[in-house]
């Protein structure tokens, strides 16, 4: 695989050290209450399933790299 074909997930640590860091809130309290369709609170999951598809971190044709942006992983948090 060359640069211009990196995957979002390739440049993800985990941990809190990055310029970035995700952080996950699984919480549906508010869909419960309203008696409405549960699940959200598997969002963060889902979404980290889906990093290996975003891509390419590098785009020639406008210059642009995220290559050097340090990303890092929380995971989730508590929610009660």
């Amino acid at each position: 695989m060359n640069s211009d074909d990196l995957r979002l997930a390739s440049i993800i640590e985990k941990g809190e050290g990055g310029d970035i860091v995700i952080v996950g809130a699984p919480f549906d309290y508010a869909r419960r209450r309203e008696g409405k369709k549960e699940g959200e609170d598997d969002g963060p999951c889902c979404l980290r399933r889906f990093f290996g598809r975003v891509g390419p971190i590098v785009n020639p044709e406008y210059g642009i790299s995220i290559e050097k942006v340090r990303l890092s992983d929380y995971g989730n948090i508590r929610l009660e």
